[in-house]
């Protein structure tokens, strides 16, 4: 991966990253906060509720301190005149006062009036007997009071019952109090709509044990619950004159501050997106047009450097003030550096290779004249004593006049090998390419080391498959006759050798390795590791004009092996 790519990816993982923690972040943070908004805006929901429904026992309270404080009602304690019944004591009374109970107790606790309203038909109803249990004589609720009065609920049969009790004094609020007056309204159902009307919420009164309750704590604001994704509800008890949880009021309204909450992160998060969108594209653009750009314009310009093969100095181009245009700067004056050395390299090694030229053609004249010549005289003469030409010569001097003209004839063959490694080293040595069998060109080689091979005990073993190779195949048997013929200078009794061949994508390689069943102690077991000589030399120069590569493979603990390639034939090597 290039640098341009990974610079990008970085920046825009880290931009990306960067705005997604960012928006984890904030969407909680802003959740969070607008849940809380909700809670709190619930619990004044509640609180609202239950001020309503205390205002409605407060005007209550204030009905009753008015039939409480008042001198016609104290009379009538006293003288129980019928004539205050049927005046201010009727149905009528009830309904518009709104009250489903009128009682008036004495001292005693007994009911003087007692009279129960349904406001919905509109008809007097018998007293409940539910009513006469809460205040029968002895009732807690009907005792001596100062001028304040009590209020607040009761159950009664699981109906709730707002209470307003007040003592009865006269007008001037003294006494002694003649009794008690018990004003009362069932919290039913109409009731608990109209609360809902004047606070303009949904409002509903459950029970205590009610499971869809959550868990209250005294003194503690109202609990709120979220009923799903569209609505949530405040809980709040309420307790009755005795101080428990008689109910529990629930307020519920549709969600719309979470919603709005949602709407904000949505729009946070488009709103991130398009900065993350804005800051990675300006981050590109700097990142490119200030650094990127230039470094990739300066790499290409240091990589096209080496592939200039016109001999002229190509500059790298730089602008600005930077650390890149200094890196620019300083590589344009290496490459004048280099430049300036390559001229003068070039020169030198015009100058060697005029000189070695010079010194490879004085040798090849020294061996063809300075060196033939003796060697040619030397073995003529050797050559007209061994035949007698110039007298008789004794047995014994025909021995030395024998090895002289033997050893005057390896001494050319090295002088031609000589010429023949200098030749291909300057190219001089034409080869006649043709598609040549490898497999028959080595059996032919080790036909004619034949004698030799069954004079020294030998195995040759040929494994070499019948695809055609590009060579000259007199060289070729040549370099076969040369591995062959040193592997017979050092071979020992029982020596197997094996000539194996193989393709290798477009060339063939061959590989001569040797094997021996009889090992002789104390002699070294790697034969051929510094094998060498001209005719080595030569065998390398003849592989190399070819294309091919010869090389020796050091085996620990055995004879090393000697492999050459070749060229496939093109019908063959594709």
């Amino acid at each position: 991966m290039s640098l341009r790519r990974k610079t990008l990816l970085s920046v825009v993982a880290t931009i990306l990253v960067a705005g997604l923690a960012a928006f984890v972040v904030s969407s909680s943070i802003l959740t969070t906060s607008f849940r809380n908004l909700e809670t709190e805006f619930m619990q004044r929901n509640a609180g609202r509720v239950q001020d309503a429904l205390a205002a409605e026992l407060a005007a209550m309270q204030t009905y009753a301190t008015d039939w409480g404080n008042w001198d016609e009602a104290y009379r009538y304690l006293d003288d129980r005149n019928p004539a205050f019944v049927a005046a201010n004591i009727a149905p009528s009374t009830l309904a518009g006062l709104r009250m489903n109970l009128l009682a008036l107790y004495d001292t005693a606790g007994r009911p003087v009036q007692e009279h129960e309203f349904d406001l919905i038909r509109g008809r007097t109803l018998p007293t409940d007997a539910a009513i006469e249990r809460l205040f029968r004589p002895g009732s807690s609720l009907l005792r001596d009071r100062d001028t304040a009065g009590l209020s607040g609920l009761a159950m009664l049969a699981g109906r709730p019952l707002l209470l307003a009790i007040r003592p009865i004094l006269t007008t001037d609020k003294t006494g002694p109090a003649r009794g008690t007056l018990v004003m009362g309204r069932f919290l039913d159902s109409a009731e608990v709509a109209l609360l809902a009307v004047q606070t303009h919420l949904s409002v509903a009164l459950l029970a205590p044990g009610d499971p869809r309750v959550p868990r209250l704590r005294e003194g503690k604001p109202a609990a709120v619950k979220p009923l799903g994704r569209q609505f949530v509800a405040a809980y709040a008890p309420v307790h009755d004159l005795f101080g428990h949880a008689a109910l529990v009021l629930e307020v519920s309204q549709a969600r719309s501050i979470v919603e709005r909450g949602r709407t904000a992160i949505s729009w946070l998060f488009i709103a991130l997106l398009a900065v993350c969108l804005a800051l990675g594209g300006l981050s590109v653009l700097l990142l490119e047009t200030l650094v990127l750009g230039r470094l990739s314009r300066l790499t290409r310009d240091v990589v096209a450097l080496g592939r200039h093969q016109d001999g002229v100095c190509h500059l790298v181009r730089a602008s600005g003030r930077d650390e890149l245009a200094t890196l620019a700067g300083e590589i344009n004056k290496s490459v004048a550096a280099l430049e300036e050395a390559n001229v003068a390299l070039a020169e030198k090694n015009r100058e060697l290779a005029d000189a070695g030229r010079q010194r490879r053609e004085l040798m090849d004249i020294a061996m063809m004249h300075d060196f033939g010549t003796p060697m040619t005289v030397v073995q003529g003469y050797a050559e007209l004593l061994r035949d007698g030409v110039l007298g008789p010569v004794p047995d014994k001097q025909k021995k030395a006049v024998e090895a002289i003209y033997s050893n005057l004839r390896s001494l050319d063959t090295l002088r031609s090998q000589m010429l023949e490694v200098s030749g291909f080293d300057r190219g001089d040595v034409a080869l006649e390419l043709a598609d040549a069998k490898l497999h028959e060109l080595i059996l032919t080689s080790v036909a004619d080391l034949g004698a030799l091979i069954s004079e020294r005990n030998m195995d040759v073993q040929v494994r070499v498959p019948d695809v055609p190779v590009r060579c000259d195949p007199d060289r070729i048997r040549q370099v076969v006759r040369t591995y062959l013929a040193g592997m017979v200078k050092y071979a020992v009794d029982g020596m197997r050798v094996l000539v194996a061949a193989g393709p290798d994508d477009a060339q063939m390689h061959v590989v001569f390795s040797v094997e021996t069943t009889n090992p002789v102690a104390g002699s070294s077991q790697d034969r051929f590791g510094s094998w060498g000589g001209l005719g080595m030399a030569l065998a390398d120069a003849i592989i190399a004009a070819h294309h091919g590569k010869a090389w020796i493979e050091r085996v620990p603990g055995a004879d090393s092996r000697l492999h050459f390639t070749l060229p496939l034939a093109q019908t063959t090597g594709g």
